[in-house]
């Protein structure tokens, strides 16, 4: 019988991939599918801490909890729609920074400002990146180079060296809304 599992802490489509694929080849498991979009892992196996211990090592950031789990939060609310709500709020508001910025950048580089410039553009920036940067630091730490968040990171950063700062917040602020 398979059993669905929920996800937390799963990014991005790629790691789920990666997850499904080391766990499709543990003993065991006859069937494992990562169901990104969902946040779901559809499961048949023998020993579950076995799965929970090898996603781990794969990404410390990733577990699984039964759907049969008391929910996440004390309010018994489930913790999806709060998140999703909590991270429309955080792109609203680095959109609505970014705006700022974007009325505000001809006076800005008229008057001389530069502090204030950056100011408003890495507010937006790391508002709408800080979760990509973390993401980046781990992956990185695992000495795995090449996922998207590190490579996000890589081309804003070189965005804001070369100041175009707008540039670097407006791709970082659609990605964090393309997750």
């Amino acid at each position: 019988m398979n059993t669905a599992y929920r996800i937390t802490g799963l990014d991005c489509a790629a790691c789920g991939a990666k997850i499904e694929k080391a766990v499709q080849k543990l003993p065991g498991v006859s069937h494992a599918v990562v169901d990104f979009a969902n946040q779901r892992l559809h499961l048949r196996a023998d020993d579950v801490e076995q799965v929970r211990n090898a996603i781990q090592r794969i990404d410390p950031g990733v577990d699984i909890l039964s759907m049969a789990a008391a929910p996440a939060r004390a309010d018994g609310q489930d913790e999806a729609p709060f998140r999703i709500r909590r991270e429309l709020t955080i792109i609203g508001v680095a959109l609505l920074i970014f705006a700022l910025h974007a009325l505000l950048e001809p006076w800005l580089h008229a008057a001389g400002q530069v502090a204030l410039d950056y100011g408003l553009a890495m507010a937006a920036y790391w508002l709408a990146g800080v979760n990509i940067y973390i993401n980046a630091f781990r992956t990185f730490r695992r000495g795995d180079f090449f996922d998207e968040n590190v490579l996000m990171v890589v081309a804003t950063a070189g965005a804001v060296a070369i100041h175009s700062l707008s540039e670097a917040v407006a791709v970082m602020i659609f990605f964090k809304t393309g997750e």
